[in-house]
C-alpha cells in the first residue's frame, strides 16, 4: 500500500498539492487479518526519498480523541515504546505498559457474558477487542447462551446487505412487477413485505425508495433487474450495507477489525507472551497491534490478561482444540449457500424464517441430509432449516478436519455451537448457472435472502 501511495502521487504533476496523514504507532496495514501473521512491507516513511519534488513533514502531538489524563498518560508511554524502543524490544515494552494494574489471573472469553452485564447500560458504547478472531466467535456462544446482544466486528465476514431490498422485491415479482415499478407499487409491497418485521428497521419506506432508484432506477421507476446487477457486482452506496453484524449491544471484535473505530469504552483482552513473534520485525509489528487496540478509547481503557488456547488457522479458517474435538470457523465470506433450500419443496418457508428474524441471536447447527445431495443444512434448535453450507466451504472444513486429524477424512456431518447474527440480501448476476434452476419470483428477480451465521462449530471426535 505504500508502494501504491508513492506511485500515486509521483503520477501527480510537480506542482500538485497533497497532503498524507500517517501514525507510525498505528502501521499495521502489513495484515489485513488476524490470520496472516507475517512481517510488513516497507512503510510509507521509508519510502519519503522516492517521491518527486519538495516533501515538508509535519508532526500532530494532541490526542483529541480522549481527555482523560490518566489514560492519555498510558498511551504516551505506550507509543513510546511502540516507536522508540529497541528493535525486538518493543512488544514486550508496549506489553509492560497496557499490563500495568492489570493483575496476573487470566480472563477467559467465557466469563465475558458477566463483564457486560458488570458494565450494564453502557456495553452498547462498548468494544471489546481480542487479539484472535477465534477468541471473538468462542466468545459469541457464550454471550447468546446467556441471553445477551452483541455486535460483531472481525476481518473475512460476509458483507451484510439491506434484508428489505430482497424482501420486498419478491413482494413485487409475485404482484407481477420486476421493471418499471412505480412509488406507488413499492410502497404497497413495502407495507406487505415489512410491516411487523426487523429487517426494514433503522429504514423509512420513503428512504428506501429513494435508495433503490439510486442503485437501479431512473428519475421515478425502478427496474429490479438492475438493482440486482448492481447489488451482485458491489458497486453500491454506502447505505446499503453495515459493517457490524448483529442488532444490538456490545462490539466484540478483533483489534485488525476495529481499525479507525473508537469507543467511550474499551476491554481488550492481552495475550500473553507463550508465542514469540518470529523475527524482529514482526515482534514490532506485534507492538503496533496492541498499540492500536489501547488507542481505540474514548473515556476508558480495561485491560485484561487473556487466557492461551491451542489454535490457529488452516486456509485462513481458525481452528480451536479441545479436550475431545475439535471447533472449526464457519460463517465466513462464501461459506452460506442461499440458493439450494430454494429448489426444495420448503423454499417460502426458509424465506420467511429469514424474513421474521427478531434481532437476537439464535442458536444454529448443522445437520447433513444422507440421502441424495448430502447437504449440510443450518437448522434452528426446533429443527427448521434456514440455509445450507456451500460446497467451497464443505471442501474447507474437509480440508481442516483432515490437517488436524492427519489422514484423509470428510468434511463433518455435524456442526453445533453456531451462532445466527441477521439475515442479509444476496443478489445474483445474471450469469450465474443457479439463477434458471430456482423457483418464481427468486428466478426472475435474481434477490434472495440468506442467513449470517459465525461461530466455532464443534465437532466431536474428530480423528
Amino acid at each position: 500500500r505504500a508502494s501504491l501511495v508513492v506511485a500515486l502521487l509521483n503520477g501527480l504533476p510537480l506542482e500538485t498539492g497533497w497532503t498524507v496523514f500517517m501514525d507510525p504507532a498505528q502501521a499495521i496495514y502489513g495484515w489485513s487479518s488476524d490470520a496472516e501473521d507475517e512481517e510488513g512491507g516497507a512503510r510509507f516513511l521509508d519510502l519519503l526519498p522516492l517521491l518527486q519534488g519538495a516533501v515538508v513533514r509535519l508532526s500532530l502531538m494532541t490526542v483529541h480523541r480522549t481527555s482523560n489524563t490518566a489514560l492519555l498518560e498510558l498511551l504516551r508511554r505506550a507509543r513510546t515504546q511502540a516507536i522508540n524502543g529497541r528493535p525486538g524490544q518493543r512488544l514486550y515494552g508496549v506489553r509492560a505498559v497496557l499490563g500495568e494494574g492489570a493483575g496476573e489471573a487470566v480472563h477467559s472469553v467465557e466469563a465475558l457474558p458477566a463483564l457486560l452485564e458488570r458494565i450494564g447500560e453502557a456495553s452498547a458504547r462498548t468494544l471489546v477487542l481480542s487479539r484472535r478472531r477465534v477468541d471473538v466467535l468462542l466468545a459469541l456462544s457464550y454471550i447468546r447462551n446467556a441471553g445477551l446482544a452483541c455486535r460483531l466486528r472481525i476481518g473475512g465476514m460476509p458483507r451484510l446487505m439491506a434484508p428489505w431490498i430482497a424482501a420486498v422485491a419478491n413482494e413485487l415479482a409475485v404482484r407481477g412487477s420486476i421493471g418499471n415499478i412505480t412509488k406507488a407499487a413499492f410502497l404497497v409491497a413495502w407495507q406487505a413485505a415489512c410491516h411487523g418485521h426487523r429487517l426494514s428497521d433503522g429504514v423509512d419506506p420513503e428512504g428506501a425508495w429513494r435508495l433503490l432508484l439510486q442503485i437501479g432506477g431512473t428519475k421515478r421507476l425502478v427496474d429490479l433487474r438492475q438493482v440486482a446487477k448492481r447489488l451482485a457486482t458491489r458497486v453500491v452506496p454506502d447505505e446499503v450495507s453495515t459493517r457490524e453484524l448483529g442488532a444490538g449491544g456490545a462490539i466484540i471484535g478483533t483489534v485488525h477489525g476495529s481499525k479507525g473505530r473508537e469507543a467511550e469504552h474499551v476491554v481488550f483482552y492481552l495475550p500473553g507472551d507463550a508465542r514469540a513473534p518470529a523475527s524482529d520485525a514482526a515482534s514490532d509489528e506485534e507492538a503496533r497491534v496492541l498499540y492500536v487496540a489501547a488507542s481505540r478509547a474514548m473515556l476508558q481503557l480495561e485491560v485484561l490478561p487473556a487466557s492461551s488456547s491451542n489454535c490457529g488457522y488452516h486456509e485462513n479458517r481458525a481452528w480451536h482444540a479441545t479436550t475431545r474435538g475439535l471447533q472449526v470457523e464457519v460463517g465466513r465470506e462464501g461459506d452460506i449457500d442461499a440458493c439450494t433450500l430454494l429448489l426444495g419443496e420448503d423454499a417460502r418457508g426458509v424465506q420467511d424464517r429469514l424474513a421474521a428474524f427478531d434481532g437476537k441471536l439464535h442458536p444454529v447447527h448443522v445437520r447433513t441430509k444422507t440421502e441424495g445431495s448430502w447437504t449440510r443444512v443450518l437448522q434452528l434448535g426446533d429443527g427448521a432449516a434456514i440455509g445450507a453450507l456451500s460446497s467451497a466451504c464443505v471442501d474447507s472444513l474437509g480440508s481442516l478436519v483432515t490437517s488436524r486429524a492427519k489422514k484423509k477424512t470428510s468434511a463433518p456431518l455435524g456442526l453445533g455451537y453456531l451462532t445466527w447474527l441477521d439475515t442479509t440480501t444476496v443478489a445474483l448476476s445474471p450469469d450465474d448457472p443457479r439463477v434458471e434452476r430456482l423457483p418464481h419470483p427468486w428466478r426472475d428477480t435474481r434477490l434472495v435472502l440468506a442467513p449470517v451465521i459465525a461461530g466455532m462449530g464443534y465437532v466431536k471426535r474428530y480423528w
